[in-house]
């Protein structure tokens, strides 16, 4: 039952943290006739909080550590205290570890912005690769685990999220991410973001396949 609300309000922090962020975004546009709308195709989520005129920017940071937070008391609580004959294995405390590791992850992923180039990498990097071990780890976790309380069906949903994760990282462009389209209209030459750029898409995808494996562990 504390799984399923601890999984309940991070879903919640969640779907917040978009839909303030998405306002923060728009409202530096308030006396502007002009607005660029914010696309998860070829953003970073740190765009939603990086602009001076961006009204609501403290707020939205302040609802990122709550995000982070809800994951870490979920990871403390589902893999360090709960259990119900109170014996813990090795790897319930490197689960726990983990995901609390992914859980400051995250603040990285919004906070950091390309002029800290190599942090914000990291982040990334950390990111992309603690996603993938955990629902690995996880799914490997409901099989070799014999006092282990979930149904070895979650074994399986989180071998097949893992199989495609990591196809998507072997096969997708990340490498060109950086890369401008370039456009000639009227004799002028300018460079823009692609419709669909790679890496802050990318970003997006495995926020949602985090908020995914905790909906995924609280219901199995």
């Amino acid at each position: 039952m504390t799984s399923i609300l601890l999984m309940i309000i991070n879903l919640v922090l969640a779907i917040g943290l978009i839909v303030l962020g998405l306002f923060n975004y728009n409202s530096q546009f308030e006396n502007n006739v002009e607005r660029e709308s914010y696309s998860f195709l070829n953003m970073f989520p740190y765009e939603l909080q990086d602009k001076v005129k961006m009204k609501y920017s403290l707020f939205f940071r302040f609802v990122v550590v709550l995000f982070s937070i809800s994951i870490i008391v979920f990871a403390f609580l589902e893999f360090f205290f709960l259990n119900i004959d109170g014996f813990k294995t090795i790897h319930d405390y490197l689960i726990g570890s983990l995901l609390s590791l992914l859980g400051i992850t995250i603040i990285g992923i919004f906070h950091l912005d390309l002029t800290k180039y190599k942090f914000h990498l990291l982040s990334t990097s950390l990111l992309f690769t603690l996603t993938f071990i955990l629902y690995v780890y996880v799914g490997l976790f409901t099989f070799i685990d014999p006092r282990s309380t979930y149904n070895e069906v979650l074994g399986y949903i989180l071998f097949i999220i893992a199989g495609c994760i990591l196809l998507t990282l072997i096969f997708s462009p990340l490498k060109r991410w950086m890369y401008l389209e370039k456009k000639e209209e009227n004799g002028q030459i300018t460079y823009h973001r692609k419709h669909l750029s790679i890496l802050p898409f990318m970003e997006w995808i495995f926020l949602g396949l985090d908020v995914l494996l905790i909906i995924l562990i609280a219901l199995f």
